[in-house]
């Protein structure tokens, strides 16, 4: 957590690796961090919201496992525990957009790149993190991986 943040939020997501041939070859677990103030505020004026989820360290991810078809990820748990407090369980199938219908509009709309990554949404349950949180978060069947949540030193010292 950078100093100046106030209010940090988790989403644990599922998280599409790009191959060379820009197929999906592999997941894994994606920590979305997100300052929530900052965010707020710069909605308010209608400004862009890169700071509240660009600051080093807003998107650990795990290791990463192995995908050979879109059908393996079609449901898949995803939960995500904070002090060993679950705090977000869904399923890949509860998804607005198939991780499938996703990538599709993707690659046909943006630039994609051989190793890009992909975020595919959060589960309900977001909230505030706190320096010293223990959070683990699953892909059920696939990867468990915890984060110890640390403040980050000032980069202006």
């Amino acid at each position: 957590i950078p100093p100046w943040a106030t209010e940090v939020h988790h989403e644990v997501e599922l998280a599409l690796k790009f191959s060379s041939h820009l197929h999906i070859i592999e997941g894994a677990i994606a920590l979305d961090l997100t300052e929530r103030k900052l965010q707020s505020e710069a909605k308010k004026s209608g400004q862009p919201w890169t700071l509240s989820k660009s600051f080093h360290g807003a998107c650990p991810v795990s290791a990463f496992f192995s995908i050979r078809r879109f059908e393996e990820i079609a449901d898949l748990k995803i939960r995500l525990w904070v002090n060993d407090k679950l705090c977000q369980d869904a399923s890949t199938a509860q998804m607005l957009f198939s991780p499938q219908v996703l990538v599709e509009y993707i690659k046909e709309h943006f630039p994609v790149c051989p190793g890009d990554l992909i975020l595919t949404g959060t589960p309900a349950g977001v909230g505030a993190l706190q320096r010293g949180d223990v959070i683990k978060a699953e892909i059920e069947g696939q990867i468990t991986h915890g984060w110890k949540v640390l403040g980050s030193p000032s980069l202006s010292t």
